[in-house]
């Protein structure tokens, strides 16, 4: 499906609000990615800024950081060597990403007792880089500016599995936990891995909560698209590798060799979606809701692709 007709869908399926969703008949066969998908995953320059509706905001620019307190100055990583910086949320291939940076950078450095990796190497971060500099790499064409984007059911439920499923298999909350997991956030709005842990019954808590961490907050906001100067935009799906590929081209480097170590953290969502919507395809509207944020500004992440078949079963 190209990207045009991805669009002429997504104002076809009936919206919650201002978000574009697919709301799914019982007799409907749901699966978000589909595996034959044709269209270009990357988009750049001009075609990027447009598909995002980049807004020119000079006083944002030139104040970021510095009078304007904004979630993009501790997620975007700017690696200075390369002219590059980019942004990606939690459970957005965050390992892989890092992982790929690290090693176009030729300076970063991991610690010799760094317990999570490349997650640790000296990163400089956009609100640590000189306010003079900021403003001149935010204004630069010389400059490239990459945002990483996950499609919204598929991470949904990438987190769920790793963060909740996995998580409460093999932590006691109150014994073993640790304090900084993403669980204890929810624990103070009334999370329990007894009562929680079926996929239901956590869209149901989440639809509840009256904020999210990291590993479940929108993530258009987090880096935010609508005014951050992205040249980029990658979306994080079965062509990652091929994409990265591009993007050394463009940058002028040497494309790293993958390790598959960056790929063994992965909880596979996508092959376990069948199975988790099976007979529950009234959840997909619910999550999506979850993530109105990231549908009203880029609505192909949230456009679920739909095929018929036999009623109650998924491709």
């Amino acid at each position: 499906m190209h990207f045009a007709a991805s669009r002429m869908l997504a104002r076809r399926l009936k919206p919650l609000g201002r978000s574009v969703v697919a709301l799914v008949s019982f007799s409907t066969l749901l699966f978000l990615l589909n595996k034959q998908r044709e269209s270009s995953v990357y988009y750049s320059s001009e075609s990027s800024r447009s598909s995002i509706s980049h807004l020119n905001d000079p006083y944002w620019e030139e104040h970021v950081c510095k009078d304007v307190s904004d979630a993009v100055c501790h997620h975007v990583l700017v690696v200075e060597k390369r002219r590059v910086t980019f942004c990606s949320a939690a459970k957005v291939a965050s390992t892989t990403l890092r992982q790929y940076f690290y090693e176009i950078s030729g300076d970063l450095v991991i610690p010799d007792d760094a317990r999570f990796g490349v997650h640790e190497a000296n990163w400089t971060r956009l609100a640590h880089v000189e306010p003079h500099h900021r403003i001149e790499l935010l204004k630069s064409p010389a400059w490239t500016h990459v945002f990483f984007m996950r499609d919204v059911l598929e991470r949904f439920i990438s987190g769920y599995l790793d963060k909740v499923v996995h998580d409460c298999e093999i932590h006691d909350l109150d014994t073993d936990y640790p304090p900084e997991g993403p669980l204890m956030h929810y624990r103070q709005f009334g999370f329990s891995c007894e009562e929680h842990t079926d996929l239901e019954a956590f869209v149901t808590f989440m639809e509840s909560v009256p904020s999210m961490e990291g590993h479940f907050a929108p993530q258009t906001p987090l880096c935010n698209v609508k005014k951050y100067p992205y040249t980029d935009i990658i979306r994080v799906d079965d062509r990652l590798s091929t994409n990265l590929a591009d993007l050394s081209i463009k940058l002028g480097v040497q494309h790293p060799k993958e390790k598959g170590e960056t790929r063994s953290h992965g909880t596979g969502a996508k092959q376990r979606m069948k199975s988790l919507f099976e007979n529950r395809e009234d959840l997909v509207p619910r999550i999506l809701k979850l993530f109105k944020q990231d549908c009203d500004v880029y609505p192909e992440s949230c456009v679920t692709y739909v095929t018929t078949n036999s009623p109650g079963h998924l491709m």
